[in-house]
């Protein structure tokens, strides 16, 4: 790939622009002590705030308390409280809400991790409540977009790498992401298909 070398002289939409694998990121990120753990949509938000703000987030500044919580009330923070999601949160959500079984949702989940990325001490249970009441009413806004749209393109490489009528074509990679980019601005599921070879073959013969 022909990129710009990652400094914190690289604007954030120049960063944006290229395609960056996890490993690479995670690399980046130790050599700027920018905590390295994590999903890459994960990494990718703090190499982009270091390079919009200059701040780090440290993997120390980002621990939970390792504390259990014997009871849990809509106060309880998520990183001071040592919340988990355990038996003990089930049971004070199954009350909450009234659900004899409650199963924890993606939503929460994310919450949490969003927490502890961003060293968010005010983040409470009452945040997980209202995420919960707002997936349900189906009012909730996903705040964590990128992860999604990250988890999106992985898949669309992965399927498409998968397909053996891609053989054809030497750098997988440019060829994927030359569809991807199509998929992603047009209308339907943003999902590879053999089809898409088909359809835009005509394109695609510069790429063999």
């Amino acid at each position: 790939m022909n990129r710009p070398e990652f400094s914190q002289k690289l604007s954030p939409e120049k960063f944006l622009q290229y395609y960056w694998y996890r490993a690479e990121l995670a690399v980046i990120a130790k050599r700027f002590g920018i905590s390295h753990q994590g999903t890459k949509a994960q990494l990718q938000s703090r190499l982009l705030r270091f390079l919009k703000t200059g701040k780090i987030v440290t993997v120390a500044g980002h621990k939970r308390n390792k504390i259990e919580t014997a009871k849990i009330s809509p106060k309880t923070r998520i990183l001071e409280g040592g919340f988990r999601f355990n038996q003990t949160a089930r049971d004070f959500f199954g009350r909450h809400f009234k659900i004899a079984k409650f199963n924890f949702i993606k939503e929460m989940a994310a919450a949490v991790r969003r927490a502890e990325e961003m060293g968010d001490q005010r983040a409470n249970v009452q945040d997980l409540i209202d995420i919960y009441s707002a997936v349900q009413r189906g009012t909730y806004k996903n705040p964590n977009a990128a992860e999604e749209k990250t988890y999106r393109w992985n898949r669309f490489v992965k399927d498409f790498c998968a397909d053996n009528k891609t053989k054809i074509y030497p750098k997988k990679l440019v060829v994927a992401a030359y569809l991807w980019r199509i998929v992603r601005t047009g209308i339907g599921e943003k999902k590879y298909n053999s089809g898409l070879l088909q359809k835009y073959q005509n394109d695609l013969k510069k790429f063999v």
